[in-house]
C-alpha cells in the first residue's frame, strides 16, 4: 500500500465529509499509480489556499510521487474545488506513468532500431 502524505490539509478547512471524499480519491489513485509503476511508492499531496475572492478559496495543488529510480512532479493544478484540483495532479501523474510505460514497451519492439532508414 502506498504511503500518502498531505501537507496542507488543515489549512483548507475542509470539514469531515469533504476531507473523507478527498482521502478516497487520493487512495483510488494510488492503486492506480503503483500499478503503472510496478513499485511501492510514496505519494506526497500538497494543498493550499492561493487566493481569496468573496468568502471563496482557490485551491492549489502539487502531487509528487517517488518510487524506487523515479520521481515524478505534476505540474500546479489551480481551482476552487480541493477534490478536483487534487484529482487533476493526480491523474497528471498517471499519465506520465503511462508515457514511460509505452516509451519502455516501444524500445523493446522487435524492428525498433535506433536508425530508421528506409
Amino acid at each position: 500500500m502506498a504511503e500518502i502524505k498531505y501537507v496542507g490539509l488543515d489549512a483548507l478547512g475542509l470539514d469531515e465529509f469533504s476531507a473523507k471524499r478527498l482521502h478516497g480519491a487520493v487512495m483510488r489513485h494510488a492503486e492506480r499509480i503503483e500499478r503503472l509503476a510496478h513499485h511501492e511508492a510514496q505519494l506526497v499531496v500538497h494543498l493550499k489556499v492561493s487566493g481569496k475572492e468573496a468568502g471563496r478559496h482557490e485551491c492549489e495543488a502539487h502531487v509528487r510521487v517517488t518510487y524506487p529510480g523515479a520521481t515524478l512532479v505534476s505540474d500546479r493544478q489551480r481551482g476552487w474545488d480541493a477534490l478536483t484540483v487534487a484529482q487533476r495532479g493526480l491523474d497528471a501523474i498517471e499519465d506520465q506513468l503511462r508515457h514511460k510505460a509505452q516509451a519502455r514497451a516501444d524500445a523493446t519492439l522487435p524492428g525498433a532500431s535506433r536508425s530508421s532508414r528506409a
